[in-house]
C-alpha cells in the first residue's frame, strides 16, 4: 500500500472530504486543510512522501511572531521543545510558528492511525499554557525568562492539581 493509499484511508476513516495534491517532481502527495484548536483556526498540511517512505505533519498555528519579539519567542519556543516527547515547534523566518513531525515508515506498511497519531502530536503541542508561554512571547513585553518561569509555574501548579484529584479517588487505607 502507497503512503498517498494510506493518506486516503485515514482521510475516509475521519470523514474528511479534503483532496490529496500531487506534486510530480517529488512524488510527494499531501492536504492541506483548516484544524480548529480551542475556536483557534490552525493550518494542517499532512506529507506523505513516497520516495523517502515518509509521514509528515506541519501544524501552522494562527499567531505571528513580530520581528521585534523574535529572540524572546525564540527562547520559549526552544524551552517548550525540550520538554515535547514528539515533534518540535518552530519559528519560521516570517514569523510563523508551526509544529513539525517525521515518522519514517521506511521497511514497514504505514496505517492510517499513524497519521492520527501525528495529529493528536501536533494538537497536543498547542495545549492551553504553550500557547499562552507563545502568545506572551509574541504580544506582551515581559522577557522570555519570565514567560518560561510563569510557565513553570502554571505547570507545577497542573501537576499539584492532579496530583490532588488522584489522591482524592484513591481508597483510604485502613
Amino acid at each position: 500500500m502507497t503512503l498517498k493509499d494510506v493518506l486516503q484511508e485515514f482521510l475516509n476513516k475521519v470523514g474528511w472530504k479534503d483532496e490529496i495534491q500531487h506534486d510530480d517532481a517529488g512524488n510527494t502527495n499531501w492536504i492541506i486543510t483548516d484544524f480548529p484548536i480551542r475556536s483557534q483556526n490552525y493550518r494542517l498540511k499532512l506529507l506523505a512522501d513516497e520516495p523517502r517512505e515518509q509521514l509528515t505533519i506541519f501544524l501552522i498555528s494562527p499567531i505571528s511572531i513580530p520581528k521585534h519579539r523574535a529572540k524572546e519567542a525564540a527562547f520559549v519556543l526552544n524551552f517548550i521543545n525540550a520538554n515535547l516527547a514528539l515533534g518540535d515547534l518552530v519559528l519560521e523566518e516570517d514569523g510563523m510558528v508551526l509544529y513539525q513531525w517525521v515518522i519514517d515508515v521506511g521497511g514497514a506498511t504505514a496505517a492510517p492511525h499513524q497519521i492520527a497519531t501525528l495529529i493528536n502530536a501536533a494538537a497536543g503541542a498547542f495545549d492551553e499554557m504553550r500557547v499562552a508561554a507563545i502568545g506572551a512571547a509574541a504580544f506582551s513585553k515581559q522577557p522570555a525568562e519570565e514567560i518560561v518561569d510563569d510557565y513553570k509555574k502554571a505547570l507545577f501548579e497542573l501537576i499539584k492539581k492532579m496530583q490532588n484529584e488522584k489522591a482524592k479517588e484513591a481508597p483510604s487505607s485502613l
